[in-house]
C-alpha cells in the first residue's frame, strides 16, 4: 500500500521537475563545497630601475612602493597612458632621497582598469613641480628616462 502510494506520487510530472531541480542543487552544492578556493595572487611589483610600484585600486592617491634616488631627490609624477602615449601629469609628490611607500596625491582620480606611468622629474631648484621647467630624471646606469608602468583594477 505504501509502495503503491509512493509510485503513484512519483508519476506526477511536477515531481519529476522538482526532483530534477533538487538533484541539480545538490550537485552544485557538492561542487562548491568540495572545490579548492582560488585566491588571486598578490600583484607583482613592477621594478624599473629606481622605482617600484604595484597595480592598485583606483582613487585619489597612488602608492609607490619605493623610489631609490640620491639627494636632492625627485618629483614622483603620475601620468595616464593614452592611445597617443603618456598624458599630462595627474599628480606629483616630492622626495628628497630614497623612500619607501611614497604617496602621490592626485588632482584627478585614477580610473578603474586603466594604465598609468610613474615618471621621475628633477626639480629645477624652486621646489614647485612644473613639468615645463623640471627636467625628466635620467637613470645613471641606463641613460634612459625613468618610467614605470602600473595599472588600476576594479574598485
Amino acid at each position: 500500500m505504501i509502495m503503491r502510494n509512493i509510485l503513484s506520487f512519483l508519476k506526477k510530472p511536477w515531481v519529476y521537475n522538482g526532483a530534477a531541480v533538487l538533484l541539480i542543487l545538490i550537485i552544485v552544492g557538492i561542487y562548491y563545497a568540495t572545490r579548492t578556493p582560488v585566491v588571486a595572487p598578490a600583484p607583482a611589483a613592477e621594478v624599473a630601475g629606481p622605482v617600484t610600484v604595484v597595480d592598485q585600486a583606483p582613487g585619489m592617491e597612488v602608492h609607490v612602493a619605493s623610489v631609490d634616488v640620491p639627494a636632492p631627490g625627485v618629483w614622483v609624477a603620475v601620468q595616464p597612458v593614452t592611445e597617443f602615449g603618456v598624458g599630462n601629469v595627474w599628480g606629483a609628490a616630492r622626495t628628497r632621497d630614497a623612500r619607501t611607500d611614497v604617496v602621490v596625491p592626485m588632482v584627478l582620480p585614477t580610473l578603474p582598469h586603466s594604465d598609468y606611468v610613474i615618471v621621475l622629474y628633477r626639480d629645477n631648484g624652486d621646489d614647485v613641480f612644473d613639468r615645463a621647467t623640471d627636467s625628466v630624471y635620467i637613470d645613471f646606469e641606463t641613460g634612459e628616462r625613468v618610467e614605470t608602468r602600473f595599472a588600476t583594477f576594479a574598485e
